[in-house]
């Protein structure tokens, strides 16, 4: 009876008439065997029954033989295996009394056989064709797992399977068993989204993974792992060949995934911000169970397998290599991966690094630097910018490196293969997209501004409304992507730990900064990596300014300083006005300005940040004149304007007052170089500003005079419009970006002033203040006289207000009669209607009567300038200067060309380009020499006519 009970149970098989002997009505009856095995002796008639193997075995192929067309043999076996082992579970004292151990164990042997058999020969016994297909699609659907339901296909029975095919079958066999389980794994995984059941397929291909079996036949054997590896195919191809990367695809980025971006975000315009923001919170969240789980039952697992760790890291560097042209500004989208794929890839990369991300933990010594040497994932292209040196250095220290190590190619820890691999990925992936994301931005906000200006019954506007839809889900499926919390928490720590080690390998003695003199492998650091750090924490700032409020910002902020103070550093300017911004994002001077700020005020109460913040700016400002970029004079602007908001800011601080004041001490040429780039930009700033709103008035007044804009034809009227718009943003820009530089230069000057007396300067700074007061309060005043000042923040009261604070800055006697020396912009009338105006506008007394003491000042040097003027044809030629035709006063001889020149005069030359003005070869201060002839002919000069 047992025996019996053991055939139903497991088998769903009968030798004897299941219903009289109570053994169920599922049970299928065999009387034809049965007949067999009572002939033969091995059944009586009362139903007495010895099993064996061989029974079994025949029993089996019986049921086999007599399938019903309408079930599957193989999850038939499947589920006697299963059978088996709970019969075994359930009965294992009776089975022990009864010595069926080894019988147990023959049956599990013999279900996996048939099962290997159904595999291999699915025709071999009677099923229908819809039963008769790839190993795959019968494999697959048996290994999911429901809620509440385990897997059909245990891992014990799965385990046993791939043995038996591992030493009972060749090895092409079985490895076109593994390819089509695979292929129908990924198959599932492509047609899953993130709005269906997208885990299922990453939990199977984890279950198969599991398998030792599967796992080597998966990744060493079939070349869909890591296709073409050592080819330059591009990573859009490499992408649709590897068997890995369909669980890497998933997203809901509009152009990527439309449906389940429209499904998402259908109508974003009639939607609130609270139902976005809870479908955004959605994606997310099925985001992070993604990337949690590829990390956690993927990735992670197979890492830990020494046999398999080198293939992962391979396939990780080959998607990397593959993809190297995502980090150009242009590129092909459909030769290089998805954005999905490489952001989740670098976001399982990231997950792998969460256990040493403590920047105090001594993991980090683990990091070897070599690595960005001699391994290719770093230094492809190999002509890769570096952050200071040529590739002729980088072959060098390679050479070095390679004699020091006795030509042993270093092999590294996982933890700095995986860092660097992460950083590279986050590199590719992530800021990539986030790159992309700010073109979007920028996109959104050309065709917002397109429908303001367009008549509302202009055919076109419904295109470009849809354009506009589009544009709005693009970029809400990016942000769901891009900036999710998880991932945001992992690279703050990421990219701090990178800072943390550039500034061990950058500043070895921990000094506050790090050394003028940059290390080697500072030098040879490839570029990307440190603009990297920049570009992360603004997007921060930008969209998370509270994630940065932790305790090593201080940490950041000294890491910015020692990247923008020196050229010796990071040759690249253009790369150091980003950390000038991002430091400007730290302060709340943004906030001011109406925009997000992380407010870290604290952290300009440092000692080291009070102490070096200032001179670093300084020497910033100076360098950025030439960035060496196609658009350098766009970037010079918006860079300078970054350091007028900090410098704002910091004025308030009496510290950093007296820093200023120190460094102007210090380093004197060098504050005049910065002072002189100061007047340049302001004088080109407001110049343009008023020469805009000029032009802008102009366009108003013809736009208003119906007659003459009625006799223009409609596409000169167009032209007319968008000309307006033009310079009404530049006046915009150019008022702002001028107001702040002017604000900055005020402050200077209030408490360090003798930098602008300086004879080199002294002229320029009082022409500026002369043209400016000409252009505020003189004949030509009227003419920036526009409909909406708002609208460009023209306040022309408060200009005026500031040029004549900036004047009473300098009352010394210099400044006073170099501003009466420009005849071209100064008079006494001018400075009585700028006294007048004042007094309109409700001026303080405090600076209205300074500014007519002021007056009196002028009226004096005017008279003694006459007295001392010497009329130019009483100058002999050779005591004039041969570039501004006036009295030298202190003759100097350049070295190169022999010409004697002002000393004032060729030191102003030199603040702006370091040549000899007559024949361009290189000069500097120090080259200067008095010229003793003529200063003795001066010195003769004057005593003649003193006679």
């Amino acid at each position: 009876a047992f025996a019996h009970q053991f055939l139903a149970k497991s088998f769903q098989v009968a030798v004897i008439d299941p219903k009289a002997n109570n053994l169920g009505d599922q049970i299928r009856y065999l009387p034809e065997l049965a007949v067999e095995l009572r002939a033969e002796g091995h059944l009586t008639e009362q139903g007495g029954f010895a099993l064996n193997r061989g029974l079994v075995d025949r029993i089996v192929v019986e049921r086999l033989t007599r399938n019903e067309p309408n079930q599957s043999l193989l999850r038939y076996l499947v589920a006697s295996f299963r059978s088996v082992e709970e019969f075994q579970r359930t009965n294992s004292q009776r089975i022990k009394s009864e010595n069926m151990e080894s019988l147990i164990s023959d049956s599990l042997g013999l279900c996996v056989s048939y099962a290997c058999v159904c595999l291999q020969y699915p025709d071999m016994f009677p099923q229908a064709p819809t039963f008769m297909v790839d190993p795959g699609k019968q494999i697959y659907p048996m290994l999911v797992s429901k809620l509440n339901h385990p897997a059909e296909l245990t891992s014990r029975m799965f385990e046993a399977l791939m043995s038996h095919l591992d030493k009972e079958t060749d090895p092409d066999t079985v490895k076109s068993i593994v390819a089509s389980i695979l292929n129908e794994t990924c198959l599932q995984a492509k047609q899953s989204t993130l709005i269906s059941d997208f885990l299922s397929p990453i939990f199977v291909l984890a279950s198969l993974l599991e398998n030792k079996v599967f796992s080597l036949y998966a990744m060493f054997q079939l070349d869909s792992f890591i296709p073409n590896p050592q080819t330059l195919d591009d990573g859009r191809r490499f992408q649709y060949q590897s068997w890995l990367s369909p669980f890497l695809e998933h997203s809901c980025i509009l152009n990527e995934n439309p449906k389940v971006c429209t499904d998402l975000f259908s109508n974003p315009k009639s939607r609130t911000p609270h139902d976005l923001s809870k479908t955004i919170s959605s994606v997310r969240h099925s985001l992070a169970m993604l990337q949690e789980t590829l990390h956690m039952r993927v990735f992670k697992p197979m890492l830990a397998n020494t046999d398999t760790r080198k293939q992962v890291l391979q396939f990780i560097e080959v998607t990397l290599r593959k993809n190297q042209n995502r980090e150009k500004m242009r590129y092909d989208p459909r030769t290089t991966a998805t954005d999905a794929l490489m952001v989740n890839l670098g976001s399982v990369c990231l997950l792998l690094c969460a256990p040493f991300l403590d920047v105090n933990s001594p993991k980090i010594d683990r990091i070897d630097s070599s690595y960005i040497l001699f391994r290719e994932v770093m230094n492809f292209p190999k002509d890769t910018t570096r952050l200071n040196a040529t590739l002729s250095d980088v072959e060098r220290m390679i050479r070095d490196e390679t004699a020091a190590r006795q030509g042993q190619i270093p092999e590294y820890h996982f933890i700095c293969e995986i860092f660097f691999l992460t950083l590279r990925g986050l590199h590719l992936g992530w800021h990539s997209c986030a790159r992309n994301f700010g073109h979007l931005l920028q996109q959104q906000h050309h065709v917002r501004r397109d429908l303001e200006r367009m008549n509302p019954n202009d055919p076109q506007r419904i295109l470009i409304e849809k354009n506009e839809e589009q544009l709005r889900q693009l970029q809400l499926s990016m942000e769901a992507h891009l900036f999710g919390e998880k991932s945001i928490e992992l690279m703050n720590q990421f990219y701090l730990l990178l800072m943390v080690w550039i500034s061990k390998i950058a500043n070895p003695k921990k000094l506050p900064t790090f050394p003028d003199t940059p290390t080697d492998m500072l030098k040879v650091l490839p570029e990307w990596v440190v603009e990297d750090i920049a570009d992360y924490f603004l997007v921060v700032a930008r969209y998370f300014p509270g994630a940065m409020r932790s305790a090593r910002v201080i940490d950041l902020v000294m890491f910015c300083i020692s990247m923008m103070r020196h050229a010796d550093i990071i040759k690249n300017p253009y790369l150091r006005g980003k950390f000038v911004e991002l430091v400007t994002y730290a302060s709340p001077a943004m906030m001011d300005a109406g925009r997000p700020s992380m407010d870290l005020e604290f952290v300009f109460e440092d000692s080291n940040v009070t102490a070096y913040l200032i001179p670093s700016l300084v020497r910033f400002y100076i360098d950025i004149e030439h960035t060496g970029r196609h658009d350098q004079f766009y970037h010079k602007f918006n860079a300078r304007h970054h350091v007028a908001v900090l410098m704002s800011y910091l004025w308030s601080k009496p510290a950093h007052r007296e820093a200023l004041k120190q460094c102007s001490a210090s380093d004197f040429p060098l504050f005049v170089r910065f002072v002189n780039m100061m007047i340049n930009d302001l004088l080109f700033l407001l110049d343009e500003a008023l020469q805009a709103l000029n032009e802008i008035k102009d366009l108003e007044t013809l736009i208003a005079d119906s007659a003459q804009w009625g006799a223009l034809d409609p596409e000169e009227q167009t032209r007319k419009r968008e000309k307006l718009q033009q310079v009404e943003s530049q006046a915009k820009g150019d008022l702002e970006y001028g107001q702040k530089t002017l604000d900055m230069m005020i402050n200077i000057a209030t408490h360090a002033k003798q930098p602008f007396l300086a004879p080199e300067l002294c002229p320029r700074i009082a022409s500026m203040c002369a043209y400016f007061l000409n252009l505020l309060a003189g004949p030509k005043c009227k003419n920036l006289k526009v409909r909406d000042r708002a609208k460009y923040n023209w306040d022309p009261k408060a200009l005026l207000h500031r040029i004549c604070t900036l004047v009473l800055c300098f009352s010394e006697e210099t400044f006073v009669r170099e501003m009466v020396a420009d005849k071209r912009s100064f008079s006494q009338a001018l400075i009585t209607e700028v006294i007048d105006i004042l007094g309109r506008i409700g001026t303080k007394f405090e600076l209205l009567n300074a500014f007519k003491e002021f007056q009196k000042k002028t009226i004096e040097a005017e008279k003694l300038a006459a007295s001392e003027e010497i009329p130019e044809e009483e100058i002999p030629d050779e005591l004039l200067d041969p570039l501004m035709s006036c009295l030298m006063t202190d003759p100097v001889k350049l070295p190169s060309s022999g010409v004697t020149i002002d000393r004032s005069t060729i030191l102003r030359h030199l603040l702006n380009d370091q040549t000899d003005p007559f024949n361009r070869s290189p000069l500097t201060v120090e080259q200067l020499q008095p010229d003793e002839d003529i200063l003795a002919k001066l010195a003769a000069f004057h005593a003649a006519r003193r006679r």
